[in-house]
């Protein structure tokens, strides 16, 4: 027997309906599919649940009161065994059974889903692998008709294999095989590698230019730093003060509350910024070797890396035209601009490059 609160948060989906004195749950046609489909795309692990919500909007999907879902009602629904024909509660001393009502998705997508929770709540960033080991283009490239950013996934074909793929998830017929795409931009990294002379001037402006943001990350996380020492000092003062008994100890406790939940706040903006010193001295060092042999060594790279380097590339992404199989006339970085140049043009820091000609460059501005 179920608990009331799961049947209201089935509603979405499922109907409750009394016959005979037996309760039954019912697939509310027009919107279990929908609710499916999500639940399915979720178990990928390639959608955070915030993109989910926008896709059960754009799908016409809302809470019982007909507002749009929300961070927790989605997270409850992602949870809810039911769905799967299972069932946990106390009845079942909290374990997960076979229910006698009918799922909506496989038992696999429902453990594949909480496999996937649980891997986002021990990630340091709260949420989905952003960057995708396998799907480093996602998010990246946009697609040339509609303009959204591509997915990557994989569908899994009547013999079990697996098909991976880029694709678009509004429009139509709007797939492109994952090997095929990653071989059109390693071929596209391959046009913008310069030659030995501007490699050498464009490897210095590198290390000057990221140094200079490692600076900054350093000098962010040192004030950072320092607002927490004075934190401590607040407290060590306050507990001074009550042995002097110039203040209660309950006043001592809530100067100690209120200076933890900063210190909280503040170690972990330390932490985060720490993460970004480390992505980019990685990206940094990587760089000096990168260009020799892009293609190669971006496929190579850590997931982060490739994200980092993607973007100092094409600062504003590429689009991708899944009917023609073709990707967009790229917009290269301010550095990368310098390559249009002739060797031996006087630029800002004598800093010139000459890449291939095989592409129409679109320089910024």
């Amino acid at each position: 027997m179920m608990a009331t609160a799961c049947l209201k948060l089935l509603m979405v989906s499922v109907t409750c309906v009394t016959c005979s004195g037996k309760s039954t749950v019912e697939p509310i046609d027009g919107k279990a599919e929908h609710v499916a489909y999500l639940l399915n795309e979720f178990s990928k692990g390639t959608y955070t649940i915030k993109e989910l919500i926008e896709m059960a909007h754009e799908r016409g999907l809302t809470r019982l009161n007909g507002k749009p879902m929300d961070h927790m009602f989605m997270g409850k629904m992602l949870r809810q065994p039911l769905y799967a024909r299972l069932e946990q509660s106390l009845h079942t001393g909290g374990e997960l059974v076979d229910s006698v009502f009918d799922g909506i998705i496989s038992k696999q997508t429902f453990y594949r889903i909480q496999q996937v929770l649980e891997n986002n709540k021990n990630s340091k960033t709260g949420g989905y692998v952003v960057n995708h080991p396998d799907y480093p283009l996602r998010r990246f490239i946009r697609c040339a008709t509609c303009g959204r950013p591509i997915r990557g996934g994989a569908s899994t074909g009547a013999s079990g294999k697996t098909y991976p793929r880029y694709h678009c998830d509004k429009c139509k017929k709007a797939a492109v095989q994952l090997d095929e795409l990653d071989d059109k931009f390693a071929a596209l990294l391959e046009d913008v590698t310069p030659n030995e002379l501007s490699l050498k001037l464009m490897k210095t402006m590198i290390v000057r230019v990221w140094n200079d943001e490692l600076k900054t990350l350093h000098n962010e996380r040192k004030s950072l730093q320092a607002h927490i020492d004075s934190l401590e000092e607040h407290k060590q003062k306050a507990t001074d003060k009550v042995v002097s008994d110039e203040i209660t100890k309950n006043e001592k406790l809530t100067i100690h509350r209120k200076a933890d939940e900063q210190i909280s706040d503040l170690q972990k903006a330390v932490s985060k910024l720490g993460k970004q010193i480390g992505t980019k001295q990685e990206a940094i060092d990587y760089a000096l070797s990168y260009m020799d042999d892009a293609p190669r060594l971006w496929r190579d790279a850590s997931p982060d890396v490739r994200v980092t380097y993607q973007a100092m590339v094409f600062p504003k992404g590429l689009d991708f035209n899944f009917y023609t199989k073709e990707l967009g006339t790229p917009v290269l970085s301010h550095l990368y601009t310098l390559a249009n140049m002739k060797t031996g043009t006087e630029v800002p820091d004598n800093s010139t490059m000459v890449i291939s000609r095989r592409i129409e460059l679109r320089l910024p501005g």
